[in-house]
């Protein structure tokens, strides 16, 4: 509760930063749809959009859809949908098949490759990698509204062997 009204008092006095960190913790420590409401409103301040669609659709999830938060959360993500750039990663098809992809850290697995998914506007790495072969980095920036398609490969073979997959890290 005591970071719940830090948090309030914050987005109130309009630092977003410090509301959305109050928020956050708030909800780890006490998940609640009203916490999650307000990192949403927070995010979406802060232009992380993909974050605060997000969070409006977990509200939506914990709410009937006779709470009036549950309409606002509604509104809000059906708004935001226009807005959300969206990136699809294809594993190039001369990329081992047991090339990981990390999208800013976090593992896409093959259910997520070629799929359009939200993201936040800014700048994104995407990092792949494949036993025996060489790390490669992608470095990128998204609008607001983009939709973009990166086909990605692991960098050289390590051992000089055939089929290779070439290339140095890029960034748009």
């Amino acid at each position: 509760e005591a970071l719940f009204r830090e948090g309030r008092e914050a987005a109130d006095a309009g630092n977003h930063r410090v509301a959305c960190e109050k928020f956050h913790e708030s909800h780890r420590l006490d998940p609640a749809p009203g916490t999650m409401l307000n990192i949403a409103d927070c995010e979406e301040k802060q232009g992380h959009l993909a974050s605060a669609w997000t969070f409006y659709r977990a509200v939506l999830q914990k709410l009937p859809p006779s709470d009036e938060r549950s309409t606002l959360a509604k509104a809000r993500a059906q708004a935001l949908e226009p807005r959300l750039p969206k990136l699809t990663v294809r594993l190039a098809p001369n990329a081992p098949r047991d090339s990981r992809v990390l999208r800013d850290g976090v593992e896409l697995k093959s259910a997520s490759l070629d799929t359009a998914l939200p993201v936040d506007p800014g700048k994104h790495l995407i990092e792949v990698s494949a036993p025996g072969h060489a790390p490669r980095v992608y470095e990128f920036s998204l609008d607001e509204g983009e939709h973009r398609t990166r086909e990605v490969a692991p960098g050289k073979a390590l051992d000089g062997s055939s089929g290779t997959v070439g290339g140095d890290a890029t960034a748009d």
